[in-house]
C-alpha cells in the first residue's frame, strides 16, 4: 500500500503499522511535499493496548477488544468489515456486535468478571461501543477521538450499558 503523509514525517504511524499488520502487506509512505519515503514491513508488531489514537475501523473500540482478547486471553475474535462511519445514527441501525456476539463465542451474563465485555449505546440508534471489564470497577476502552485508556466504570458508562457478554473460553 502506498500513501502520503501531508506535511508530516514519512515514518509509519501506529495506524499505519496496525493496518499493515492486519493486511499482511508492506506500506510505502511518502511525506508530501518533501517526497521523503519510508517503508514498513509487517513483523508481528502489536499495538499497545493503552494510549492508541482513535482511527475508525483501524484502532477503535472493537479493535481494542479484539487485541485485548488476543494478547491477554489468547482468544481470537474474527475481524469484520465495519459499516461506514456514523452507522449508529441511521434510523433502524443494527449493531454488528449484537448480531454477531454468539457466533464469536460470547453469551449474555448478569454480572461482571474480569475479561467480560460491556456493550453500550452512546447516542445513536443501536449499541455502538464495547469495553473490556478489567475488574475492581475498571474498564479498558476507546471512544471517538480519544486514546485508549483504563477508566472507572462510573455512572455515565453504567447508564448507557446495554448488556454484559462473557466469552465461552473465559467462563
Amino acid at each position: 500500500i502506498v500513501h502520503a503523509h501531508p506535511n508530516r514525517s514519512p515514518q509509519p504511524s501506529e495506524a499505519d503499522k496496525a493496518s499493515s499488520e492486519r493486511a499482511g502487506i508492506p506500506f510505502l509512505i511518502m511525506s508530501y511535499p518533501t517526497c521523503e519515503v519510508s517503508n514498513y514491513y509487517p513483523t508481528g508488531y502489536k499495538t499497545p493496548l493503552e494510549g492508541r489514537q482513535f482511527v475508525y475501523s483501524v484502532m477503535d473500540c472493537f479493535t481494542l477488544v479484539k487485541d485485548y482478547y488476543s494478547q491477554v486471553l489468547n482468544i481470537e475474535i474474527p475481524d469484520r468489515q465495519r459499516k461506514p462511519y456514523g452507522w449508529w445514527n441511521e434510523s433502524g441501525a443494527e449493531s454488528y456486535i449484537m448480531s454477531d456476539y454468539e457466533k464469536w463465542g460470547f453469551k449474555k451474563v448478569d454480572s461482571l468478571k474480569s475479561g467480560d465485555l460491556i456493550i453500550m449505546q452512546l447516542q445513536g440508534h443501536a449499541p455502538n461501543h464495547a469495553a473490556v471489564y478489567l475488574g475492581d470497577g475498571i474498564i479498558l476502552h476507546q471512544t471517538l477521538n480519544t486514546v485508549s485508556r483504563r477508566e472507572q466504570y462510573g455512572n455515565y458508562w453504567r447508564k448507557n450499558t446495554v448488556c454484559y457478554l462473557r466469552h465461552n473460553e473465559n467462563d
